[in-house]
């Protein structure tokens, strides 16, 4: 089995259980995009939120990117 993504394996995850796009990452032509990664609190019944945000380095406001929910693979009997 392939590691999980580092996002859910950094809080005992194993997936990317849902991700929505919302808004491409964009990149200026000289300048860099920051990216931030947000992992929300523990649910038991739904696992933990995603969000992934970015913006430019001369821009002061997030873009949201994308969101999901990471949580545990689930057996199939």
């Amino acid at each position: 089995m392939p590691p999980p993504p580092p996002a859910a394996g950094t809080v005992g995850l194993d997936e990317i259980a849902e991700l929505v796009l919302h808004a491409p990452v964009t990149f200026g032509s000289q300048s860099a995009a920051l990216l931030q990664v947000i992992v929300g609190p523990d649910d038991p019944s739904a696992g933990r939120t995603l969000t992934i945000r970015s913006r430019s380095e001369e821009d002061q406001s997030w873009t949201e990117n994308a969101t999901g929910t990471l949580g545990a693979l689930v057996g199939v009997s």
